[in-house]
C-alpha cells in the first residue's frame, strides 16, 4: 500500500477537535481562579487574622516571605503546564521554579532564628491543617486538567509542581490568616504542601502502573 493511501485510510474517521487555549491564557486564568477560590473558602470558615495588613507593612521579612511563595505558586504552575508539552519547558524555567520554592522556605525558615513578627495565638484557626489540604485539592486536579489535556512525558514531576503550585496558596494564605507561629506555621501550614506532594506522586505512579498492566493484558 502506497504511503499516500495508507495515510488516507488511517485518517478517514478523524474528526476534528477545539484547539486549546494557550498555556500563557491558561497560566493566569488558573491563578486568579484558585487564588480566589482559597481565599473565599478561607473568608467563609473564618476571618482573616486581624492586623494582618499591618504587620505586612511594618516587617519586611514577613512581607518577602509572602512575596517569595506568591512567586512560587506562579513558578510551579509556570513549570505544570510547561511540561504538558513536550520540549517546551527550559531548564532555566526548572530551576527558576526550584530556587523560588527554596527561597520561600529559607525565608519561612529564617523565622525560627528571629521571627519577622510577633509570635502570638491570636487568630488560631482550629481546623488549618484540614482546612490547608481540603482548598488545595480542587485547584490541584484543576491543574493537572489543564496538564493531561496535553500530553506531559515527565509525569512525576508534573504531578509534584501542580502538587506545590495548588498546595502553596493556602499555605501562605494561613500565614495571613491564623496565628502566627513558626513551629505551628511549619506543622500545620507548610507539612500539608509536603503531604499533597508526595500523594500526588504516589497516585501518579501508580495510574501510569495501573495503566501499562492494562495497555499489556490487551
Amino acid at each position: 500500500m502506497k504511503t499516500d493511501s495508507l495515510i488516507e485510510r488511517l485518517s478517514d474517521d478523524l474528526t476534528p477537535v477545539q484547539k486549546p487555549l494557550k498555556l500563557r491564557i491558561w497560566l493566569p486564568i488558573w491563578v486568579l481562579i484558585s487564588t480566589c477560590y482559597v481565599i473565599g473558602v478561607t473568608l467563609y470558615l473564618g476571618p482573616m487574622r486581624s492586623g494582618f495588613s499591618d504587620q505586612l507593612l511594618s516587617a519586611p521579612r514577613f512581607s518577602l516571605e509572602i512575596i517569595l511563595g506568591s512567586m512560587a505558586v506562579v513558578a510551579a504552575a509556570t513549570t505544570c503546564l510547561a511540561q504538558s508539552v513536550p520540549g517546551n519547558h527550559r531548564t532555566w524555567m526548572v530551576w527558576f521554579y526550584r530556587v523560588t520554592v527554596a527561597a520561600w522556605l529559607v525565608s519561612f525558615a529564617s523565622a525560627f532564628i528571629s521571627a519577622p513578627i510577633e509570635t502570638s495565638m491570636h487568630g488560631k484557626r482550629d481546623g488549618c491543617l484540614w482546612e490547608a489540604i481540603v482548598m488545595s485539592v480542587p485547584p490541584m486536579l484543576f491543574l493537572l486538567y489543564l496538564a493531561y489535556r496535553r500530553y506531559p512525558l515527565a509525569h512525576n514531576s508534573t504531578a509534584l509542581s501542580a502538587a506545590l503550585a495548588a498546595g502553596i496558596i493556602p499555605a501562605v494564605t494561613m500565614q495571613l490568616a491564623c496565628m502566627y507561629d513558626p513551629m505551628h506555621g511549619l506543622l500545620f501550614h507548610i507539612l500539608p504542601v509536603a503531604y499533597l506532594g508526595v500523594a500526588c506522586v504516589v497516585v501518579s505512579i501508580l495510574w501510569r502502573n495501573i495503566r501499562s498492566a492494562s495497555t499489556a493484558s490487551l
